[in-house]
């Protein structure tokens, strides 16, 4: 027998209301794999159980086909609707059907009502009611939720004239919830959705009813959009926001910022734009500054050093100076050398020189006793000289594929 599958805004109404309803109770049993319960819950009539605006338990009937949308959800094609208690009581069997009470129903169908009425009830807030609703608990994953982002939401919160958020609230949990821009001609659009894949369609649907465009693609990056009318359709808009803040959000479709202008501007347009808003630490990316050698993206000139050996900008994360010039540390590496003739410019490295033991017999002539000879450890050099150890000057330099650039300063 098919196990029942409930929609996850029906999960999340049982896991709420278990400790005041005995009905969801017993199904959050069944739903965590209780064995005993699963015994008195059956799909011999209807499964794949949802909410409906109307406080009604929309079902598919056994033998019908389950049918999905193109964004996953549960078609609506061949399904159902009854009432809470009535409906609730057809998966049950045996020992549960008898223990449940009309009292036990009653409740049931009671905060079933209240609940859909709440999953279909859009909210809209902007300014510090905005950064209460991010505040939220959430059942879906976001790098603003929470109160620890909220110095990051400056952006909104000062601008609600033209950014608001529209959201479904049950209890203390924000369901789902997504940005409303106002564009400078007036133009609204209603901006990723997140929520599970059953309030996307509600958001379509609220977007046209008021009049709005919507983002096709739930999620971060550039998008086409349904227009007012439900077609699709490619848009650049253009928002005029103001302030100036020391942390930003992560901006999933106006993310380009413009603050050369007045008043600046926010778009999903990269065309004019100085920063690029999707960092997840409240900072940006800066459009106008430079690429970066063995980095993506752009920084401002002050955190970059110019290579004439790359012939490119290094991060001054990234960069060593050696002499007169700035390499990429991680493509070489610090060796000891020998200075030549006390010169700068002329290396030798010491792992390349071997070490032998020589001796100078002074002023001698002819013959001479060999306690009388001197001897010590030189590094014999490419040109068949000797360099005593004890004279020769170490110094670290900065090594490329074996070629030396100099040494470090």
């Amino acid at each position: 027998m098919d196990k029942i599958r409930f929609s996850n805004s029906f999960e999340d109404f049982i896991s709420q209301t278990k400790d005041d309803s005995k009905v969801s109770k017993y199904l959050h049993h069944y739903i965590n794999d209780n064995q005993v319960v699963a015994r008195h819950i059956v799909a011999d009539k209807m499964n794949y159980l949802t909410f409906r605006k109307n406080g009604t338990i929309s079902y598919l009937p056994i033998g019908r086909e389950l049918k999905l949308n193109d964004d996953g959800t549960w078609s609506r094609d061949g399904r159902q609707e009854g009432k809470p208690a009535k409906t609730i009581t057809q998966i049950m069997r045996g020992a549960m059907l008898r223990a449940v009470t009309n009292r036990d129903l009653e409740i049931f169908s009671n905060l079933y009502k209240g609940q859909a009425s709440d999953l279909y009830t859009f909210k809209v807030a902007s300014g510090e009611d905005l950064a209460r609703v991010y505040a939220l608990d959430v059942p879906f994953s976001s790098c603003m939720n929470g109160k620890g982002h909220a110095d990051k939401l400056a952006l909104y919160v000062e601008n609600p004239d033209v950014v608001s958020v529209v959201y479904i609230q049950t209890g203390n949990t924000c369901q789902a919830r997504a940005l409303v821009w106002t564009d400078y001609k007036g133009n609204k659009i209603v901006d990723r959705v997140y929520g599970s894949e059953e309030f996307r369609t509600m958001f379509r649907d609220y977007a046209k009813e008021i009049g709005a465009y919507k983002k096709v693609y739930d999620g971060a990056g550039q998008s086409d959009f349904f227009n007012p009318e439900g077609e699709t359709t490619n848009e650049n808009f253009v928002i005029n926001v103001k302030g100036d803040f020391d942390y930003y959000p992560y901006v999933d479709t106006m993310c380009y910022l413009d603050d050369n202008v007045s008043p600046k501007t926010l778009s999903n347009s990269d065309v004019d734009a100085t920063k690029k808003l999707n960092s997840t630490d409240g900072q940006y990316e800066d459009l106008e500054g430079n690429t970066c050698y063995g980095r993506s993206g752009t920084y401002h000139d002050d955190d970059t050093r110019w290579s004439f050996y790359h012939d490119a900008h290094i991060h001054e994360d990234d960069a060593i100076c050696v002499g007169n010039d700035y390499y990429y540390e991680s493509d070489g590496g610090s060796e000891d050398a020998i200075r030549i003739d006390g010169r700068r410019g002329s290396w030798v490295l010491v792992d390349s020189l071997e070490e032998v033991e020589v001796f100078d017999a002074g002023d001698c002539d002819g013959l001479t006793e060999v306690d009388s000879v001197c001897t010590f450890t030189a590094y014999k050099l490419s040109d068949g000289e000797y360099l005593s150890t004890d004279d020769a000057t170490i110094v670290s330099v900065f090594v490329i594929d074996g070629e030396i650039m100099g040494e470090i300063n």
